[in-house]
């Protein structure tokens, strides 16, 4: 689910980070780009020469022991203050809380969510914002700055945000809370008997909060914001599709399956705990049918039949604002167009590339399926590969479970649960056994998701929080997190000995283009400069032909419109790392080494790209 700063908070904020998911065999376009680049092949659009900005040495500086610890003071409470919002995002954020002095409340629901919630979370922040001006920024050590420079900005968005409440959707056609609240029950690991009290408790609170959900909706719908008939019938459809599995829901095998191992509960516990699940689950469904039959008494009530610009000035000012969260860099809309516009010519030569290692390879499009084995012999076979490239990792374990059959058709092919802040050490992949029948990247799947992806990512970052701080950690930065799980991919792709890199780029190159970056790139020209579907058909046959055009520019417009910032989230901070990682490879020629580029950029620890990207132009200039 792709929420503002401010509603993924208030919205419990795990619904919003618990899941990282793949992009990978998720096929909007089945069709090869190479079909249309075989006629134009001599158009090769040779990459720019990107000149680093000379930076001057930095002068010395005495670090200030109060300014650090008046940092470190603020950044412990935001974090407590922001974990403690409601009982599974903390449950799943912190796992030994009695080790932060500043949590002192544990929370036992779904906490607040509600206008007035926001508007008193919001003055929270002025308050921290103030609080953080206060602190002499040039009297910091340089994480520190790091640290200080985002959660201002950070706090900046965040209040900004609020005067567009109602122009977020909770409800999203793609990721919505409805689908995640209960795939995010299963995530509430038990081992002891408070741990099943503390989930029922959660369970209870369930009805009160979805009827807080509808709420909203409620609320939007007055406000002139509610969403078209045609996202209304997706989400009622996929509603339904919970409600009619009452007498299967998997939230009840799993609970039953969670307490059987643990060992303090007596047989008759058992069974009390397991019929009271049964009482609780029941309960959370019919929930669901008042949030459906509430939801369609709102049909018809959209204002607007098309994306975001159709609101005026305050809509195109929405989408610029959430554009620059979900790209994690202050950049406008057409800043952004000319990063994925410059990433898309870097995409078709890989293409290129790939055509001039093998000539045939356009042949062979989709043809290998890329996987050594089992899901366990894929992961060896990731690690193998990127020993040489990555600093190592701490000790840790990886289990996988099988994504719910209810949900199958709304999941991705696979996502990794995010680790808590204090103890990473177990790590869980969720497998979507309908999609990724289908999937024949699967090592590029399992790449993203895990090794060099989302799993080594958020293993090596726990290792910095003492120099990060605790709030850096929890954020939610979507576009710096996928921009490496992403680029995990590109790793696998050019790395691989088994499948070799000019069949591997061709897949992944046809992929980021119309699975990618054409749809990113659609989403703000319909919903920033008004673009129409037609003008979309235009640009998709430069790349897959006119017949593919226009059956795909209906598919690009529906997603512009119903799920604006979706591909955003994805597109802009690969496109964006992706770009500097070239220019580095590229200025730097034979003195580039890989490894120390990504342990530098891996050392700098959760950011806006804004802030890190200068730092990294300043490697490269070390380096050239």
């Amino acid at each position: 689910m792709k929420l503002s700063s401010k509603i993924a908070k208030i919205a419990s904020a795990v619904l919003a980070l618990t899941l990282l998911l793949s992009l990978t065999g998720c096929q909007m376009v089945a069709r090869f780009i190479g079909d249309v680049l075989r006629e134009v092949m001599p158009m090769q659009t040779e990459a720019p020469d990107i000149e680093p900005t000379p930076y001057p040495q930095p002068t010395e500086r005495v670090v200030d022991e109060a300014c650090e610890n008046a940092l470190k003071e603020l950044d412990a409470r935001m974090f407590a203050e922001s974990v403690s919002g409601d009982a599974l995002s903390f449950h799943l954020t912190v796992a030994h809380p009695q080790n932060f002095a500043g949590i002192t409340d544990y929370p036992t629901g779904w906490g607040d969510f509600s206008y007035a919630k926001a508007i008193e979370e919001t003055e929270a922040e002025k308050a921290w914002l103030d609080e953080l001006r206060t602190i002499d920024r040039d009297k910091l050590s340089d994480d520190s700055r790091i640290t200080y420079d985002t959660l201002e900005q950070y706090l900046e968005m965040s209040i900004a945000s609020m005067d567009y409440y109602y122009y977020n959707e909770v409800l999203d056609t793609l990721v919505g809370l409805h689908s995640n609240l209960p795939l995010n029950l299963v995530f509430y690991d038990m081992h002891n008997k408070a741990d099943v009290e503390n989930y029922l408790a959660l369970l209870a609170d369930t009805p009160r909060y979805v009827g807080q959900i509808l709420t909203f909706e409620q609320e939007k719908s007055a406000d002139g914001k509610f969403m078209r008939d045609e996202a209304l019938d997706k989400v009622l459809e996929q509603l339904k599709a919970f409600i009619d599995s009452r007498e299967t829901c998997f939230l009840f095998a799993t609970f039953d399956e969670f307490i059987a191992d643990i060992d303090e509960l007596t047989d008759g516990e058992r069974k009390g705990y397991s019929k009271k699940n049964e009482a609780l689950v029941n309960a959370l469904i019919d929930s669901y049918q008042v949030l459906y039959d509430g939801l369609d008494a709102l049909r018809g009530t959209a204002t607007v039949s098309g994306p975001l610009c159709e609101y005026g000035d305050e809509g195109k000012e929405f989408f610029a604002e959430e554009l620059m969260y979900n790209a994690c860099s202050n950049i406008t809309p057409s800043e952004a167009l000319d990063i994925l516009y410059a990433e898309l010519d870097a995409q078709v030569n890989r293409l290129y590339d790939a055509a001039k290692d093998d000539p045939t390879i356009f042949d062979s499009f989709d043809s290998i399926d890329l996987t050594v084995g089992t899901t366990e012999e894929n992961i060896e076979y990731l690690k193998e590969l990127m020993a040489d490239y990555y600093p190592a990792l701490p000790e840790h374990t990886l289990t996988f479970m099988d994504c719910p059959s209810e949900l199958e058709d709304q999941f991705s092919p696979a996502a990794y649960l995010i680790p808590p802040v204090d103890d990473p050490s177990e790590n869980l992949i969720i497998l979507n056994v309908k999609t990724l029948g289908e999937d024949t990247r699967y090592l590029d799947t399992l790449a993203h998701e895990s090794y060099p992806g989302h799993l080594y990512h958020y293993q090596y970052l726990r290792t910095l929080v003492d120099k990060t701080g605790y709030m850096r950690q929890a954020l939610s930065m979507g576009g710096y997190y996928e921009s490496w799980s992403q680029s995990g991919e590109v790793f696998f792709d050019n790395h691989n000995d088994k499948f070799g890199a000019a069949y591997c780029n061709m897949m992944s190159a046809n992929s980021m283009i119309g699975n990618l970056l054409l749809p990113a790139i659609a989403s703000i020209e319909i919903n920033y400069f008004g673009k129409t579907a037609d003008d979309t058909a235009k640009l998709v046959a430069q790349y897959f032909g006119d017949e593919a055009a226009e059956e795909l520019k209906d598919v690009y417009y529906r997603y512009a419109v119903e799920n604006p910032f979706y591909f955003l989230e994805y597109a802009l901070g690969f496109s964006i790392y992706q770009q500097e990682l070239r220019a580095a490879q590229e200025t730097c020629e034979g003195n580039f080494d890989y490894r120390s580029f990504v342990e530098t950029y891996l050392n700098l620890g959760p950011t806006y790209f804004n802030i890190s990207m200068p730092i990294m132009d300043e490697w490269i200039n070390e380096h050239r």
